[in-house]
């Protein structure tokens, strides 16, 4: 790891001039009125101190030096962030960038022991954040594919060391932020009788200290190391930690993208292919990249493309302003997009990365989403990205949605071998558009292996996605499945397309108990289903169809009543006519279907909505 070296790449670097030992948030449990106030966590008030001791936005600089980079054009920048990179992923031994807190005279000269060991906390906590972040801005600084002066990362092995030894020095961080978080406790106020009044002549008086109480004792709050830790008090401080991090400025399009292809569900299909039986862990572990299996490296990747695609990280670009946007965000989508659904796709299959295991998990169920219910909902904002752009290009929104997701599934075909045959059954079926767009109806084929109906009695059951989620009891990727649904459908301007899909929404419920062979091949299991995810499948049908209820009736036009409004052609006509969603009569259900005809010929006006499928 380069103990050896005498260039200094082995020497960690000391944060301690970008860290103030002044104390900024002191816990104080009096309100402005002077009565006790209701205290934060002690996890949440030492990460609150301590993020408002760093002085420097070290994570910002480093990213703008990275961006600025582009703009030298004789690589000086380029090599002095290799060299940084270099040099924090040799040093990746947590314990050397915290040795400068113990020997701190400010802090080690504190007499009092309770506060010396806060301070000392503190201090090394804001440490922790200060190495997570930087970590975190250089891993995104490598380049798999640009040649580098510096022969340690010349070729894609050390590259992959390097990433991996900063990807482990930002968990060592984050973990034992989440110990120093974790390990202190709120003492109980202890009530003290109130010292005698002294004289006012006495030099050093200081009650500020103090908070009087009605019966003239005062209150003295302290924190408490304490052994006993609670599991969910460690994932609540996890989660703290993971949104601190989260305000890191977005990793480049440049590093997510490759990194999907080198370490994601391609590579590990790949390797599985090429496995052979007789390759055991240790073989395994020298001729493939340890990050391919590493799922905490997998979260990280797709929650970082997350915070790109959805606008949630800064983006920073050299001569540029802070945005939310990438430079790019059309080439972001469409290479992202497909890369996601694979991860989805792959995922799926593993227990332990669903919702399932995330629900039956007391300590983080209410913390972290499971690694299927983030990648699809990064896709579903690829999805959204490409839906609502406004850029002038030849490709018109639904063109751009259809091609992105086409491609998807040929990527998910090959990183999840099962499914191939539930995506070319979907891709063969013939889709009816009623006088759609031609790029519409397109569009709504491409969907319809995440949401449709069997309309053909004869046919073979098959579950679309929805359903299979559903029957599965992956609730929570069932609700992120109604996200890409709502998401694609704002690239449609027919509304009669928007209205087929939410009748489809609504009658995959029909078949979740039938028989059948779902898209992924999944079995998992059957469970109850889920109020929440029913209700949110019903109220995105609702927004699909234009939130018209069942009490809205639309009134005939004058001479409207020569047509024949018993038949399922003329119904259609008829309803075309009046400007509602003209959909093909055969995806009623066959009693739905009866009794709008009914009451379409005895009102003075016809039902506008999918009540009561």
């Amino acid at each position: 790891t380069g103990e050896n070296r005498d260039d200094g790449i082995s020497m960690p670097f000391r944060f301690e001039a970008c860290i103030s030992t002044r104390p900024i948030n002191r816990m104080d449990n009096k309100s402005k009125g002077g009565k006790p106030k209701k205290s934060s966590p002690v996890g949440q008030t030492l990460l609150e101190e301590a993020t408002g001791r760093i002085n420097e936005p070290l994570s910002h600089l480093f990213a703008s030096s990275s961006a600025a980079s582009s703009l030298d054009p004789q690589g000086e920048l380029r090599r002095c962030m290799d060299r940084i990179r270099n040099r924090m992923a040799h040093c990746n031994d947590i314990d050397s960038y915290l040795k400068w807190v113990e020997s701190c005279k400010q802090i080690v000269g504190i007499n009092d022991d309770a506060k010396r060991t806060e301070e000392m906390a503190v201090t090394k906590l804001a440490t922790l954040v200060v190495v997570a972040n930087v970590a975190d801005v250089l891993i995104g600084t490598t380049n798999f594919n640009a040649e580098n002066d510096n022969p340690q990362v010349t070729n894609y092995e050390s590259t992959d060391q390097i990433v991996e030894r900063l990807f482990n020095l930002r968990s060592d961080a984050i973990t034992r932020a989440v110990e120093i978080m974790s390990s202190f406790v709120n003492v109980k106020p202890k009530r003290e009788a109130k010292a005698p009044k002294k004289s006012k002549d006495v030099v050093g008086t200081n009650h500020d200290s103090e908070s009087k109480a009605k019966n003239g004792e005062v209150y003295q709050t302290k924190l408490a190391k304490t052994s006993d830790v609670n599991p969910a008090t460690v994932a609540r401080n996890q989660k703290l930690i993971e949104d601190v991090l989260s305000l890191c400025p977005a990793l480049p399009l440049e590093f997510i993208a490759p990194a999907f292809r080198k370490f994601g569900a391609l590579a590990s299909a790949s390797k599985k292919t090429n496995r052979n039986d007789s390759d055991d862990e240790d073989n395994l572990q020298s001729n493939f990249s340890r990050l391919i299996y590493n799922m905490p490296f997998r979260r990280f990747i797709i929650t970082k493309s997350l915070l790109l695609v959805s606008g949630a990280s800064t983006v920073i670009r050299a001569g540029s302003r802070f945005c939310s946007i990438p430079s790019n965000p059309i080439a972001a989508y469409m290479s992202l997009g497909p890369l996601l659904l694979a991860e989805f796709c792959s995922l799926c299959y593993d227990l332990e990365n669903t919702s399932i295991a995330t629900k039956n998990s007391a300590s983080q169920s209410t913390h972290y989403l499971s690694l299927t219910q983030l990648s699809l909902r990064a896709f579903s904002f690829c999805v959204h990205g490409l839906s609502t752009s406004t850029t002038n290009q030849a490709m018109s929104n639904a063109q751009r949605v259809q091609f992105m997701i086409s491609n998807a599934i040929r990527i998910a075909s090959r990183a999840a071998p099962s499914s191939k045959d539930g995506w070319d059954y979907y891709q063969s079926l013939n889709v009816q558009g009623n006088n759609a767009p031609q790029d519409e109806i397109e569009l709504k084929k491409s969907l319809t292996p995440f949401v449709s109906f069997k309309v053909d009695a004869n046919a073979p059951v098959r579950l679309c996605l929805f359903s299979e989620l559903m029957r599965s009891s992956m609730y929570g990727e069932a609700i992120e499945c109604c996200h890409l649904i709502k998401a694609a459908a704002a690239s449609f301007s027919e509304p009669s397309i928007k209205h087929h899909l939410s009748v489809m929404l609504l009658r995959c419920f029909e078949q979740i108990k039938q028989v059948g062979v779902g898209l992924l091949s999944l079995d998992h299991g059957e469970g109850n289903q889920n109020e929440s995810c029913v209700c949110y499948a019903i109220d995105t049908a609702f927004e699909l169809n234009n939130n018209l209820d069942g009490d809205t009736f639309v009134p005939f036009p004058h001479g409207f009543l020569g047509l024949d409004l018993m038949s399922k052609k003329g119904f259609q006509l008829a309803r075309s006519k009046m400007g509602l969603t003209s959909m093909c009569p055969n995806y009623w259900p066959e009693k739905h279907l009866d009794r709008l005809m009914d009451e379409f010929s005895s009102q003075l006006g016809c039902p506008g909505t999918i009540q009561q499928i």
